[in-house]
């Protein structure tokens, strides 16, 4: 945010101004060297990030026209650290050296604690900053990400930050067809690695996959179905799907008892309503969905793309998302065990 750069600019700006302005007092007390230089360095540091960070996406979006390459994007860190840390270190140095030209040195330990309070006031100024932002109604807006077409109807995958600075988000999928305009919302992201794989099923169905549960988008009804099916460490699907919640735009507040379903609970249990006690959701206005009978295959689905980052990327722009590594190994695990 502007806002927020600005008043870090000018908090880590004030410090050394005004000492530089007290030559007097700074003459006499060679501890306010670590005040006028440190503050220097890491506004250095933190300009040098906030040139990357706004020039590569405009080299590659505007100038190259085109999405941050992966391994760009997944190293985005690096070069800040190989470059804006050492620099900033520099100027902090070289200033302290022309300050201190036979003069009495100020005790080490300053600079080190006067860094640490530069580093902590504007983490401080960016969390107020962020918080005030996303505690206003303008930033609790819908983002957009706008699906491949399906059967002539208008698929829009929305998300929304629900936490001041965790990666936390409410999601949402609004289907347009002709007059017709329906929102369906999805279990809600509480944290970790960002992703949905698109994935086509039908000529009139998407399948979304997250790292939490998976969704059959079916435009031929207009409907958003919470589906039983479990995946094996993102590999490409292979399962039927039989049983499936339909979604509505409410909230939902808890899903049922083991959801997904196993590949064993769903050959056994062929009773609609004794399935149901499986496979339910909760919705915040007190009702429960549980599943009815839906068929269809996912033998043959084809990858579309992924939705990562408030942006849609095509296969050859990004592969299939994969679950944290943490369920991942947890996963392996288990399975080592049996």
């Amino acid at each position: 945010m502007v806002s927020e750069t600005i008043i870090i600019i000018i908090a880590l700006l004030l410090p050394p101004v005004v000492l530089w302005r007290c030559k007097n007092f700074c003459e006499k007390h060679p501890s306010t060297v670590p005040f006028r230089t440190v503050p220097i360095g890491c506004l250095t540091m933190f300009c040098l990030m906030l040139l990357y960070c706004s020039m590569v996406p405009w080299l590659f979006h505007k100038v190259l026209e085109t999405n941050i390459p992966h391994w760009l994007d997944a190293a985005k860190e690096l070069p800040i650290l190989l470059l804006a840390i050492p620099l900033g270190i520099a100027v902090i140095m070289l200033l302290s050296k022309r300050l201190l030209r036979g003069k009495e040195k100020p005790n080490g330990c300053l600079y080190p604690v006067v860094f640490a309070g530069a580093l902590i006031l504007s983490l401080a100024i960016s969390f107020c900053c962020t918080f005030w932002h996303r505690s206003d109604q303008k930033s609790r807006a819908w983002h957009s990400i706008f699906l491949p077409r399906v059967n002539q109807c208008l698929v829009v995958f929305e998300q929304r930050p629900t936490h001041p600075f965790l990666a936390e988000y409410d999601y949402r999928i609004r289907l347009e067809q002709g007059q017709e305009t329906a929102y369906f919302q999805l279990w809600p992201n509480t944290g970790g690695r960002t992703f949905v794989n698109v994935y086509q099923v039908a000529e009139d169905k998407l399948l979304l996959k997250d790292k939490q549960a998976s969704y059959i988008i079916d435009t031929t009804r207009l409907q958003v179905y919470l589906v039983d099916y479990a995946d094996e460490d993102g590999k490409p699907l292979t399962k039927e799907i039989h049983f499936a919640v339909p979604l509505s735009s409410v909230p939902f507040h808890s899903l049922g008892h083991n959801v997904p379903l196993s590949e064993t609970e769903s050959d056994t249990d062929t009773e609609g309503d004794h399935l149901g006690k499986y496979l339910s959701i909760d919705f915040t206005d007190g009702t429960t969905g549980k599943a009815i009978p839906y068929d269809v295959s996912v033998e043959n689905c084809v990858y579309l793309g992924c939705i990562m980052d408030y942006s849609f990327y095509t296969p050859e722009e990004k592969p299939e998302g994969e679950g944290h590594p943490r369920y991942r190994n947890r996963k392996n695990s288990a399975s080592a065990s049996e």
